[in-house]
């Protein structure tokens, strides 16, 4: 809380205070997610003494991989319907000339 505090520039009490209403959610392990805090907060502040962002891949990176990543699985998931797609009209043109 004290890291996430510092991250969006809000007192500890106020973060604990968005938790309990349910405007800021925790994941099932009880942590603060850095992306529901963007979400709830828009851009987090640069903290360059926090052990936590020195040693962590910055937020920005970690989201550009995992936004990348998910568009390739949604090619993929494209290129999956288009051939079940194709596959059921090969079908339907074969039964239709029986």
């Amino acid at each position: 809380m004290t890291e996430a505090s510092r991250l969006i520039e809000k007192s500890k009490q106020t973060l604990y205070r968005h938790v309990s209403s349910g405007r800021v959610s925790r994941n099932s392990d009880g942590f603060l997610d850095t992306a529901e805090l963007i979400r709830v907060y828009g851009d987090l502040k640069q903290n360059t003494t926090s052990k936590v962002t020195k040693t962590s891949v910055p937020v920005v990176q970690v989201e550009r991989s995992h936004i990348e990543w998910l568009e390739k699985q949604v090619d993929g998931l494209r290129e999956d319907i288009k051939q079940v797609r194709a596959d059921s009209l090969a079908r339907d043109k074969y039964s239709c000339h029986k």
